[in-house]
Parts: C-alpha cells; structure tokens; sequence
C-alpha cells in the first residue's frame, strides 16, 4: 500500500487512500503537472498475461467518452504495480447513500438513475467489439455533485470476447451476489451479462435486500425449490408490479430470457413507469415539492436521513415526465412554506404554465424527409402518427427520444445507413412491418446502433423483402440533449424520390467531410496547430501490408487513426485494435501500426485530434501496398519536419559514457546492446531539474527496465543524486536512447554511463 507523500512517475502525488481490497487499492492523488485531483487506481498482480490484459483494458477505456464514465487520463507500470490514472468524482457511492438511508431508495431516484446507467450501458455495448463492464454494483455507481450516475471501476472491464483464447482474460472476478451465472461458471459473459448485474444493483436499492446469488438459485432449482430471488414488490409493496415484473425478467438465469440489450431494458423500464405515472394522480402528495439540494458533507446526509424517519416515504415517480426524470437525489421532506412563498409559487406557476402552453403551440420546421428539425420534444410516438417519409434520407437534430417514420417498400435489398453526431448519444433504428412486428435485418438482428462522443460515427444495415408492403422506421435516441445531430438514408427499391438537393437541410454540412474525404495526397501527412480537429482521407490500398507511424508533438493532446472500409465498418490492425493512437506530453512520440488487407479496396482514413489547442505538430507516415502518391505539402512540410529530424537521425553513441552541462530539452541516441542485462547509472545535480532516460526498440516501443517502469528518472534538488536501473535483451538489437530534461535551465551536470550488455561501434 502506498502512503502519503509518495511521488509516482514524478508526476502524481499520493494524498490519502480511498479503498483497499485483496488486488488493488484507490488513491487520491495530485497530478502535479496539470494542477488537478485524479483518482489512481493500482492492481496489484505478476502475471504477465493479467499485465498485457491490464494495459490492453487501460487503452480501451481512455478511447471511451460519455457523460456517464470517468475519463481515463493515464495509465502505468512502477515497482510491482500497474496504474491507471482517472477523473476523480466526489461524492458517495450508492452502497453509502442506502447505508445512510437505512431503508430501500425511493422508486423515482432509482427509475432515474436506472435511466442513466442503461444509457451508458448502451454506449459501450455499442462500441465494436462491445465493452462489458462484468461488475456493476452499488459500489461502482456514485452521484456527482450534481446527482447524476457516475459508472466506475472498470478493473473487470473487456472487449466481448471474439474468440476463447487467453487474450481475453479479465483482470480479476467478479462480486458474487450481483454476478450471472455465466459469469460465476466461467462460460463467457456478454452485453446481457451486465444487464443482470444491472438489474440486481436495482433491485437491492429498491427492496433494501442484497439478491441472492445465482448459485444459491440455481442449486434450488435443481433441488425442485422455489427460486429464493422474490420479487421486488413483495419485499417493499411501494415498487410497482410492472417495474417488479421487468427486474424479474432482466435476472433470469437463461440470459436469453433477459432483454436483447440495454435500450430494450430502458425501454421497458421507461413503459413501466408511464404506466405508473398515467395512474399516479397529479397531486399525489409531495409530488411538487422542490428538490432538495444534494446533502454534500455525512453531517448534512446523516441530518436528512433521520429529518426523514417520520417523513412520508414518497416512492412515486412525479407525475411530469413520461418517463423518470434524470434528477438529483432527493430525500423528499415536507416543505414549510410562508404565506409569502405560496403566493410567489402561485405566480410562478402561472406564468410556467403560459410558458408551457406557447411552447407547444410553437410551429416546428420539418425537413425535407419528415423528421423533426427544430422544436420541442413530442410524445411517444405511435404507428397512426407516423410521419411519411417524403425523401430517401432523414436529417434532424437531438430533442426527441423516439421518432416514426413510415414508406413503401418494393422486393429486393434496402441499405440503412446511419450517422450521429453527439456527445455520449446513441441512435437505434427499428424496422417494423405493417403489423408493427419487427422486421429481420441481414445478420437475424432487428435493430441497430450507432453511437457518438463527438465524431461523425456512421453504421449501417441491409433488409431484403420478397414482396411490396408499408415499412415503419422506428428512431430511439439516447441523452438526446447530447445529440447534436444524425442522418439516415435509405439505398435500394423503394417509393421514395431522391433527395431534392435544393431543398437538403443545412444540418447535411455536419457530415460533409466523411461524405467526400480527400484525396490521400501523399505517403507523409503533416498536421499542426491550426489542422483541423477531424480528418478524412480517401485511399486505395492492399493487398498486403501498409505500415503506419505516428509522430506528436504536444502539451496533452493525442492523435488517433481509425481506417474504416467501403461500407464504413472499422478495419481491424494486426493487434485486433481498430484503433491506433499516440498522446504527447511535450516530447516528439512515436508509435507504430500494421494493417493488412487482403485484397485491393477503398479506405476512409480518419484523424482525429483531441485536444488541437495543445498540439504542436504531427506526423502520419504510411508504406507498404499503396499505389504512387504525390509529395508532402512542401510549406507544411519545410515548417514541421525539422521538429520531427531529433527522433528520426539519433546520434551515434561511441561511447558508454555521456554527461553534460547545458542538455537540450529533449536528445536521442542510437545505440548497439543485448544479449543480456544492459545497466545504466545515471547522476544528476540542479535545482529542482529530472533527466529522464527511456530506451525503444526498432518499432519505437518502449523497454522496460527492472522495476516494470518504461522509463528511468533522477531528480536532484541541490545535492548529486545517483540511481541505476537495468534492461535485460533476449538478443543484441539496435536500441534508440532518449534523454529528457524538465527546467534544463536548473540543471548543473548530469552523467549517464552504461554497463553490461552496451555494444560499442
């Protein structure tokens, strides 16, 4: 266990410990580079497969980005422990808040937080391959300040696994009583294995009952005993039959008696609260009460919590939204109001209501193929208010949860392609017959996803009929005041004109670039300060390979390449990774991916840079099966390959031996070493100055030395400080040494010698 005070990579402070358990622990840590609070996480472990599942998981999690889950900032290895560094939420768990409530969560904070967690769930079994969290529970649920679902602890997270190999071990097991049984057996988990989780974390906060587990279950039933899991309703009457109902069916030991997926667990959860609220009168007491603020210190919580012990118990949802509100906790107290008060919420009152109604009456703009543009949201639609398409394509902004749309479709195939553009929303689209009875898209699916956390994410599906016949377009939307904006065309027989360009929404200039990529116009694309946040470019390639190497330069941005093929489905590199990325923290990095393609076909290149604002520069090489291209923009290229030059003609190292007075910043060297164990001792006198000293292989990946760290400091804050550390070879290899100094203006001398296995020329 770390202390206090303890410094990580010369970077994290260790403040306090948050929670220990048998594989790891929780810090409170300072990021003393960025000035902010992060939570660290460390794991404890010596497998070496748990440590490539460690960093495959790490690197997964900080390419995810939704309202819902913490941002994964960092992630390391030092002396026996792996690290990940992530946003720090304050606030309590939802364990906490039912401890200090001391008796089941009211139904409409549950429903709301439910609400909130099936979204993120839909998010990340929406990415490809779909991201299964296998251990959501209490504990990893927390309230923000401003009481939305926070979703944490990702330690067992993992990509669905595509094959039975040991690449898809997960880092740990899992937490008995809100496990499946698939889970518990060994037999795989999938998106539906995180919907029984979810679904027992609901059903301890309403019924205050930890679930029994799906052993102890399952031993009953072979037994001829009823199932020990009793409804939710029976153990608090207050949870209404219809939401016991669903819970039931979501913790059903056959997970393919579970719903299909989360957006079909919201969606009944969602249906079993408007039938709640359709009964629910209007002035069920306490329904207008205000909110109360989220109680922020256990005095405050401890004070609500027992004002509350002779409270009524207000369980319902509010009779205001069709669906429960995403609300802040609430401890619902019995205002005390002066007569001045009521007056004031009279008045106001009245004047919402005006409000009200003139929204509602408020013309909306549709665009050209029926579907809503601007306005306010409209009920849940049904199939007699299904809007006609008027065009082959749907353009629309966010507001709306669910749209209808209906055309006439001839035999043949039809292709749905679909757009989004959001911050954490995700679109479903549902096909339905004349009957309202789902219709088979190719791949036996009846609907499909796409989601975004910023970037124009496109899918796609096929449908083929053998006969002509009416076709509903059913559009859900999730977090849709996160959704800036998505489109749908249909390809393929139908009675449906094309799209009158004349009159094509303006909404249509958001997805223009991935619409017309540019031309490749070189092997070498430079990028700098002033690119564009996103990129496309279109390529023919293959068959063969085409290496890529990344270079940036940056003060914490990072530049991600995602090549996607001609139905815009993500290609996969020769590490399994449909991804690949390279962040920098001042110094020139480098990382290095393989594609391989096994016949020639048109490629959609996408960059995207977080964080532009911190970028210096950046440097995206591509050899291997491409056709001639021309060269790189010559003013781009005269402005930033000189910033590259440093990493890419290291100086020869003659000698084991180099020391200096006034380093540059950042200096590489190439060097012969191995078989065997290459030792450096490194000396360094300043005032508050590090050299750093890391060594990479021919593909620019870092080595690790002795302690499982990829790089090797000293500090000095006046007096010499000396350490040594070491990296054993398998084989004699060319090796590429950069040493790196923070405020060289402090650094009086420094000296770093090699031993061992060093190799003069």
């Amino acid at each position: 266990m770390l202390t206090s005070n303890t410094l990580l990579q010369n970077r994290y402070l260790i403040i306090r410990l948050l929670a220990q358990g048998g594989m790891g622990a929780v810090y409170e840590a300072r990021d003393q580079r960025l000035n902010t609070t992060v939570a660290l996480k460390e794991t404890f472990f010596t497998d070496e497969a748990f440590r490539q599942a460690f960093h495959r998981e790490a690197s997964l999690l900080a390419t995810l980005r939704h309202q819902a889950l913490p941002k994964v900032i960092d992630h390391f290895a030092e002396n026996d422990g792996q690290f990940l560094v992530m946003e720090f939420i304050r606030g309590d768990d939802l364990s906490r808040l039912l401890e200090i409530f001391g008796r089941p969560i009211p139904v409409r904070d549950v429903l709301a937080w439910a609400d909130q967690l099936l979204g993120a769930l839909e998010y990340l079994h929406a990415q490809r391959p779909p991201i299964i969290h296998r251990d959501i529970k209490p504990q990893n649920l927390k309230l923000n300040e401003r009481g939305e679902i926070v979703l944490l602890d990702f330690g067992l997270a993992k990509e669905e696994a595509l094959t039975t190999s040991q690449y898809n071990r997960s880092v740990r097991g899992y937490t008995l009583n809100y496990a499946p049984l698939e889970q518990i057996q060994g037999t795989g988990t999938e998106p539906r294995s995180d919907l029984y989780s979810a679904a027992a974390t609901f059903y301890h906060l309403l019924t205050g009952v930890v679930p029994p587990d799906a052993v102890t279950r399952a031993t009953a039933l072979v037994e001829s005993q009823p199932d020990p899991l009793r409804p939710a309703h029976e153990l608090n009457p207050r949870v209404p039959v219809p939401v016991s109902d669903v819970l039931q069916q979501a913790l059903a030991q056959d997970r393919n008696r579970r719903p299909a997926n989360a957006a079909k667990l919201r969606a009944a959860l969602r249906q079993a609260a408007s039938a709640l609220l359709a009964a629910t009168p209007a002035e069920t007491p306490g329904a207008t009460a205000p909110i109360p603020p989220v109680p922020k210190t256990q005095e405050q919580r401890l004070a609500v919590a027992t004002a509350q012990s002779d409270a009524p118990d207000l369980t319902m949802p509010r009779a205001r939204t069709e669906h429960p509100p995403e609300v802040e906790f609430q401890f619902a107290q019995p205002p005390q109001k002066s007569r001045t008060r009521v007056w004031l919420a009279i008045v106001f009152g009245a004047v919402l209501l005006a409000v009200l109604a003139a929204v509602a009456f408020w013309p909306r703009e549709q665009n050209p193929a029926g579907g809503i543009a601007t306005g306010s949201p409209t009920p849940t639609p049904t199939p007699g208010n299904a809007t006609p398409l008027a065009a082959r394509e749907v353009l629309a902004r966010g507001e709306q949860e669910e749209r209808l749309y209906s055309f006439t479709a001839l035999p043949g195939e039809l292709k749905f392609t679909l757009n989004v553009i959001g911050a954490g929303s995700t679109i479903t689209v549902e096909l339905l017959d004349g009957n309202q009875q789902p219709l088979n898209l190719t791949g036996n699916r009846t609907s499909f996803s796409v989601a975004s956390t910023g970037e124009n994410e496109q899918g796609s599906a096929r449908l083929l009929l053998d006969r002509e016949q009416p076709v509903q377009v059913r559009v859900k939307t999730a977090y849709p005041q996160s959704l800036e904006a998505f489109r749908l065309r249909i390809e393929g027989p139908a009675k449906l004109p094309a799209l009158d360009a004349a009159n094509a929404s303006p909404l249509a200039a958001l997805f223009a670039d991935r619409d017309r990529p540019l031309a490749l116009p070189s092997h070498t694309l430079y990028g700098g300060q002033n690119s564009k946040k996103t990129t496309y470019y279109a390529l023919t390639a293959g068959p063969g390979e085409i290496n890529l190497t990344l270079n940036v330069i940056g003060a914490g941005s990072t530049v991600e390449v995602e090549p996607f093929d001609e139905d815009a489905q993500p290609l996969q590199f020769s590490d399994s990774a449909t991804r690949f990325s390279v962040a920098s923290t001042e110094l020139n990095e480098q990382g290095q991916a393989q594609l391989v393609l096994v016949r020639q076909q048109k490629i959609v290149l996408r960059i995207h840079t977080s964080y532009p604002q911190s970028l210096r520069a950046y440097r995206l090489k591509l050899a291997g099966a491409l056709p001639a291209a021309g060269n790189a923009d010559a003013a781009q290229a005269e402005a930033l390959a000189p910033l590259f030059a440093p990493r890419d003609t290291p100086d020869a190292l003659t000698d084991n031996d180099i020391n200096g007075r006034n380093p540059a910043k950042e200096a590489y060297y190439r060097l012969q070493a191995g078989p065997g164990a290459l030792r450096l001792a490194l000396e360094v006198e300043g005032n508050g100055a590090t050299v750093t000293a890391e060594l990479f292989d021919e593909l620019a990946k870092p080595l690790l030395f002795n302690d499982n760290a990829n790089r090797f400091a000293v500090s000095s804050t006046g007096a010499k400080e000396k350490k040594s550390a070491e990296v054993m070879l398998t084989r004699e290899e060319p090796l590429v040494l950069r040493l790196s100094t923070s405020y060289p203006a402090s650094l009086k001398e420094f000296r770093l010698k090699f031993e061992g296995a060093f190799k003069k020329p």
